[in-house]
């Protein structure tokens, strides 16, 4: 298992967040969780973990508290399941109501991510891994914005960020409608290692695309102290990968272990910890604009490096999918289409 190499150095380096209110969702492992212990680290007034309700999720808060003591940080919980619209929905308003006693929410991280399910749907009726990746989380920032404004009013800027994956060039295919909406099971090619990874990779340019489109959508909007980034973690030793191995058949469950520790014998990798640290600066470093997105700068490891800046890429022809225009706009209209209303 890889050891962290920059972690410590980074979260030190970070700008304080006292005084500010910061909401995370998927916090009970991985990534989420190594930006939750940088933000209290960092003095953040209100830290908000969005989970689904569990024993991981109450494990998580008691750890996060342990970091907490001694610091002047407010930890919460919010019960907020990404497979249910009616959970994200009461969520928001739990957030937004909290949040609200402080001048509002100033980061919203949605972080949050299943991948390679296989080929089920939520009780909305959504592919299980584009509801959990994208749809909710478009709810929860559409229900959350006013909060987000206010802040960024009272305090000079809020931000959105969405946590993407190189995923999102995985197959070349540009976004398409059907996996935005409503089907019935094993109707997008059913469940394969392959097949699984499509429907993930919809997912995670979904993500991008959104960032992007949203940050046009804002500026168009004349909401200028909101900002919309991205970014992605490179490859991480989290328990993402843990799906390739559950609720599978014996050859697929045997398949699926030896390609997780293969990837991680082969392939160059960091900790969870350092793969968080793109998202850190997202949603909490220095010299972040809107439209901004960050990778590892070696691409599968290393410090932040800004391939996407105010929407444009710094290396030309960078991210021809995620800075499509019609991938933009299918994403858009198909996502309000989801979720019943316009964004707004």
């Amino acid at each position: 298992m890889a050891k962290d190499k920059y972690y410590e150095g980074f979260v030190k380096d970070l700008p304080s967040l006292e005084g500010k209110v910061v909401a995370i969702t998927g916090t009970t492992s991985g990534t989420g969780y190594w930006a939750s212990v940088a933000a209290i680290r960092k003095n953040v007034s209100l830290l908000l973990l969005l989970n689904r309700k569990s024993k991981r999720s109450e494990k998580c808060e008691a750890s996060l508290k342990e970091v907490a003591q001694g610091s002047d940080c407010e930890i919460q919980s919010v019960e907020c399941d990404l497979m249910s619209f009616d959970s994200v929905r009461k969520a928001a308003e739990e957030v937004a109501s909290i949040a609200a006693e402080r001048g509002g929410l100033d980061v919203l991280a949605n972080n949050a991510g299943i991948m390679a399910f296989p080929d089920k749907r939520t009780a909305d009726g959504f592919e299980i891994q584009m509801q959990t990746n994208h749809l909710s989380h478009f709810l929860l920032t559409k229900l959350l914005l006013k909060s987000l404004q206010d802040a960024g009013e009272s305090r000079g800027e809020a931000r959105i960020v969405q946590h993407s994956s190189g995923a999102r060039n995985m197959t070349g295919t540009p976004l398409m409608a059907e996996y935005f909406e409503k089907s019935e099971p094993n109707t997008l090619g059913g469940t394969s290692l392959k097949e699984d990874f499509q429907r993930y990779h919809q997912t995670k340019l979904a993500n991008m695309c959104f960032a992007l489109a949203l940050h046009k959508r804002l500026q168009e909007n004349g909401i200028t102290k909101v900002k919309s980034v991205v970014a992605e973690p490179g490859v991480a030793a989290t328990d993402l990968a843990d799906n390739l191995t559950k609720n599978r058949g014996f050859f697929m469950k045997t398949f699926g272990g030896l390609l997780v520790k293969t990837v991680f014998l082969f392939i160059k990798s960091q900790s969870a910890a350092d793969g968080s640290l793109c998202l850190m600066q997202a949603s909490f470093g220095d010299d972040v604009e809107g439209g901004d997105f960050f990778y590892p700068e070696e691409r599968r490891v290393g410090l932040p490096f800004k391939a996407i800046s105010k929407g444009e890429p710094v290396r030309p022809n960078g991210e021809k999918l995620s800075r499509n225009q019609e991938n933009w706009e299918l994403l858009w209209s198909k996502s309000e289409e989801a979720i019943g209303s316009s964004f707004f």
